[in-house]
């Protein structure tokens, strides 16, 4: 073990001093000096695969070490590759994406990766030091609405929706009636949202891993917001057609619970969505016995409207409150992952660096007749 741990803080040491070799000034030494490392990180390479071969072996839970080993390693590679990626612009094969950025999977990922993983020099640093991208706020909130999410996609994507049929008891020798199924679809086509942020170079050479993490965490929450914005913008698009709109002067409880008999189906998931402001005001507003307590229960962002799920955010419509089955919203995502791209050039005399992320994805409303909301609230 203890071997072990000796090829492996060698090995971070060799891949810190590649790290912070200076690509703009290649010199003869330097090219023969990287290619002795190269050298020497294959040998070790195959050192501590043939170390963790014995080690697995001569424990007895050679399973649970294997997904150990495998999650440590994994960790430690995508951390490695993120501070290259951030310092030169390269990206290993494992994580490029088809732009040649570095791919950030779609499914949300946590690495919670400290510092002492990267060798002894940095050892002493904080836990507050350790890289950690986190679900989005707003990825949470679909997961509490119920959507209907497809990832991977290639083309454009149709998804079929009918009404819920009927079916009725009929005598002997007489045909059943005819369900009305009235078949029509959806079509989700990729549509690419992104977000750019201009760093400085001094920012992206210092060494703490949290300056990568915030920028990573904050221009993914921003795609995940524009997702979600653009959500609620295709349910009202899409469900136009069928949805019954009241144009509220003087928003009251029994406007919110008409909004339940406009869609007399049986839904999957049904929710109501609000602003904040309209989530307050139903608060602050009793139901009509004036016993029961509010029209809106629990905290405003994550409550209850006569048992119902009803969430608020800053990323609905203003002055509208929406009732609609959760896993009729829709979202599409093509490809692996959201692409981060470093720019070194557009800003170079600056001595500032652009960073993009780009993905592709489109959002909408399946089925048109599980939907209704209350337009233009006077709170």
């Amino acid at each position: 073990m203890k071997k072990l741990n000796e090829l492996k803080s060698k090995k971070a040491k060799l891949m810190d001093e590649l790290r912070k070799i200076n690509v703009d000034e290649i010199t003869p030494e330097i090219s023969q000096r990287v290619d002795s490392i190269e050298t020497e990180l294959q040998t070790l390479n195959e050192d501590i695969k043939v170390l963790l071969t014995i080690e697995k072996a001569n424990m007895a839970e050679v399973e649970d070490t294997e997904e150990v080993e495998a999650g440590d390693e994994g960790r430690s590679d995508l951390l490695s590759n993120l501070q290259n990626f951030f310092r030169t612009g390269q990206v290993s094969k494992e994580y490029r994406g088809a732009l040649g950025g570095f791919l950030l999977p779609f499914e949300s990922i946590r690495t919670d990766l400290t510092l002492t993983q990267l060798g002894a020099d940095n050892k002493n640093k904080t836990v507050a030091d350790e890289l950690s991208i986190a679900k989005s706020p707003a990825e949470s909130l679909l997961e509490k609405i119920g959507i209907t999410k497809y990832t991977g996609l290639n083309g454009d994507f149709v998804i079929p929706n009918m009404p819920q049929v009927s079916a009725g008891f009929v005598a002997e020798t007489v045909a059943v009636p005819d369900a009305s199924a009235d078949p029509s679809n959806l079509k989700l086509s990729a549509r690419r949202l992104g977000a750019f942020n201009v760093i400085t170079k001094e920012v992206l050479y210092n060494s703490n891993p949290a300056i990568w993490n915030g920028i990573i965490q904050d221009i993914k929450d921003a795609w995940y917001r524009a997702q979600v914005a653009d959500l609620f913008d295709q349910i009202q698009a899409d469900a136009v057609d069928a949805s019954t709109t009241i144009a509220g002067s003087t928003l009251a409880y029994q406007d919110v619970v008409g909004l339940q008999a406009n869609v007399a189906y049986d839904l999957t998931k049904p929710v109501y969505v609000a602003t904040p402001a309209v989530a307050s005001f139903l608060k602050r507003t009793a139901t009509i016995s004036s016993v029961s307590g509010p029209v809106w229960e629990g905290p405003i962002f994550d409550g209850t409207v006569d048992g119902i799920p009803a969430l608020s955010t800053s990323l609905a419509n203003a002055d509208h409150l929406l009732y609609f089955d959760g896993a009729a919203a829709v979202i599409g995502e093509w490809g692996p992952g959201l692409e981060l791209l470093v720019n070194p050039y557009e800003y170079d005399e600056e001595g500032k660096v652009k960073i993009t992320i780009s993905g592709l994805t489109d959002t909408g409303f399946k089925n048109y007749r599980f939907a209704s909301w209350i337009a233009d609230v006077s709170i």
